[in-house]
């Protein structure tokens, strides 16, 4: 329990920041880079979920079990206005995908231990002259050059954004301006006819 405390307030601290084939669902992971990457996209979507319940809500507990594509999916769009599309993408797409408010979460091959395996961490923003941004536990924030990128990256990725629904729930305001100018044009011909 206070693994999940410490972990929750660093990835806190470090997230204070603002087609084609779907993924084969085989891709596994034997640590938190999954239940990690989810919490780090719904904070980039402005999201305040509880870091403990996302790491359950992706199946992922104590014993090292796996976590799989579609329960990070599931996690992410539980009781959330939030949509997460597996997808295998190419580089305009991510960086579409990263220039309309959204974030991807990307599955790559991490040479740890050198012995590969995959790794699930999310990107949050790109710049055509400085690269990539991700967010990746414990390291924080990394800046990642393309060239690098393809070693690493071979499309496997989980869109997530805004759903419909939480577009709409984020810029409610922008429906009261119609109303005001009806409002305002209504008052205007009701005065003159009356006067």
């Amino acid at each position: 329990m206070l693994r999940f405390v410490l972990i929750s307030f660093i990835f806190h601290i470090l997230t204070s920041v603002s087609i084609s084939s779907e993924i084969n669902d085989e891709y596994e992971y034997n640590t938190l880079c999954g239940p990690i990457s989810a919490y780090v996209a719904l904070r980039s979507l402005g999201e305040n979920p509880d870091f403990e319940s996302v790491v359950l809500e992706c199946g992922w507990d104590d014993s090292n079990s796996l976590t799989s594509v579609d329960h990070i999916c599931k996690a992410l769009e539980k009781n959330r206005m939030v949509s997460a599309i597996p997808q295998k993408i190419t580089f305009e797409h991510l960086n579409k995908q990263l220039d309309t408010d959204g974030v991807a979460i990307l599955i790559t091959k991490s040479t740890n231990n050198r012995t590969p395996t995959l790794h699930a961490v999310c990107f949050i923003d790109h710049d055509p002259k400085r690269g990539y941004q991700y967010i990746d536990y414990p390291n924080g924030k990394i800046i990642i050059k393309p060239e690098q990128l393809k070693k690493i990256w071979t499309g496997e990725t989980i869109l997530v954004s805004h759903s419909v629904l939480g577009r709409f729930q984020s810029q409610w305001y922008y429906l009261i301006i119609p109303f005001l100018a009806l409002f305002v044009v209504y008052k205007q011909c009701f005065f003159k006819s009356n006067h």
